[in-house]
C-alpha cells in the first residue's frame, strides 16, 4: 500500500446555490472541535465516505446554534417550526469530488422538523429537549435526547463566553468553517450531496466556561481528550440545494475507488500536471505490475492514494 498525501487545503466556496429548495439562519453559533485519530472516526462512515483530515487527524465538532427563519424561498418562515435550538456532531468528509460536513447526530426541540429532515436529507435527526441562550458575551446550550428512544439519554451542556475577532484566513480556522455542502447517505447506502451556500463567517475566539458532552460519545467516537478548538460566530444567512445522488467512481470488481482525492472539486487541465506526474509516478514507480502508459498526467492534482490498485484508471479519467 502507498500513501501520496499533500497537506488538505481549505475548502474552496462552491457554486452559488440559485435555486434553494430551503432558506435559513445560523445565529449565535459556537464550533467546538478536537483533533481525533482518522482510523476510528473512518470506521464511522460508509463506503464512499473518507475522511477529510487536516495535519494527519480527523476533526470532530460539537456545534449549538440557533436556527431561525426556517422555510421556503419567497414565503414566510414555517409556522411553528421556524426556529429552534440544534446541536450537531460532525466531523468532515471527502466523497467522490466533493467535500463536505458528515452529520453524526443533530439535536433539536422540533420532532417534525426531525421527521422531515431525515426523510428528505438522510440526516440523522434527533429530538427532545434543548435550548441555546446568547446573553451579551456568555453562550449557553443544552440538551437531552429524547427521540429516537434509548435505553440511555445522551445530554450536552456547554457554556462559552466569546472573545476577539480572529484571523478569517488561518488554515486550521477556514477548514473548520469553510464547508460547503452536506454529505449523507439512504438506508440502502446511496450517497446523497447537497450544495450550501453562505457569507464567509464573521468568526471570533471563545473562552469554554463549562462543558459537560455526551453526544460525542453516543456517536460511538471516544470521549475526546483535552481542550476543544473553539470560536463563535454571531450568524449567516443560508440557502440549501436540493439533494442529489453522489456518483462515486468504481474500480475493479465494483468496489468504490474513492481513495482518489482531488485538491478541490475540478481544477484546470493544466492547472498542475507536474503535481499530478510527480504522485502517479511515485506510485507507478512502486509497483513493478504497473502499465507504463498510466502515468499520463490527470487533469487533478492526486492528494491522496490508498486504494492503488485502481489509481491509474481512476486517475486518467479524472473524475469527470
Amino acid at each position: 500500500m502507498i500513501d501520496v498525501h499533500q497537506p488538505s487545503l481549505p475548502p474552496k466556496r462552491a457554486d452559488v446555490v440559485k435555486y434553494p429548495v430551503m432558506v435559513q439562519r445560523w445565529t449565535d453559533v459556537v464550533f467546538l472541535h478536537w483533533r481525533y485519530d482518522v482510523n476510528e472516526v473512518q470506521r464511522l462512515l460508509p463506503p464512499g465516505v473518507f475522511v477529510d483530515e487536516y495535519d494527519a487527524s480527523a476533526w470532530v465538532g460539537l456545534v449549538p446554534f440557533r436556527m431561525e427563519g426556517l422555510g421556503v424561498p419567497g414565503l414566510a418562515p414555517l409556522p411553528f417550526v421556524g426556529a429552534f435550538p440544534e446541536v450537531n456532531v460532525r466531523t468532515y468528509v471527502r466523497a467522490g469530488t466533493r467535500r463536505g460536513v458528515w452529520f453524526f447526530s443533530l439535536d433539536i426541540d422540533r420532532l417534525l422538523p426531525a421527521l422531515v429532515a431525515r426523510g428528505v436529507y438522510h440526516l440523522p435527526y434527533c429530538a427532545g429537549s434543548a435550548g441555546h441562550l446568547r446573553v451579551d458575551n456568555d453562550v449557553s446550550t443544552r440538551v437531552e435526547r429524547q427521540w429516537p428512544r434509548r435505553l440511555r439519554r445522551p445530554t450536552t451542556a456547554v457554556a462559552v463566553r466569546i472573545g476577539s475577532p480572529v484571523d478569517p484566513h488561518d488554515p486550521l480556522v477556514r477548514f473548520l468553517t469553510c464547508r460547503w455542502g452536506l454529505v449523507s447517505a439512504t438506508r440502502r447506502g446511496r450517497l446523497r450531496y447537497a450544495r450550501v451556500d453562505h457569507p464567509t463567517w464573521p468568526l471570533l475566539e471563545a473562552d469554554v466556561l463549562f462543558i459537560d458532552d455526551h453526544l460525542v460519545t453516543a456517536a460511538g467516537l471516544s470521549a475526546p481528550i483535552g481542550e476543544p478548538h473553539a470560536l463563535f460566530s454571531p450568524g449567516v444567512d443560508v440557502r440549501v440545494g436540493r439533494p442529489v445522488r453522489l456518483a462515486i467512481p468504481r474500480g475493479r470488481g465494483g468496489e468504490p475507488a474513492h481513495d482518489v482525492w482531488v485538491l478541490g472539486d475540478r481544477l484546470d487541465r493544466d492547472s498542475s500536471p507536474r503535481a499530478a506526474t510527480s504522485a502517479l509516478g511515485s506510485f507507478c514507480s512502486s509497483d513493478p505490475t504497473h502499465d507504463p502508459s498510466h502515468t499520463t498526467p490527470a487533469p487533478y492534482v492526486v492528494v491522496s492514494v490508498r486504494d492503488y490498485p485502481y489509481v491509474p484508471t481512476i486517475a486518467r479519467s479524472g473524475f469527470k
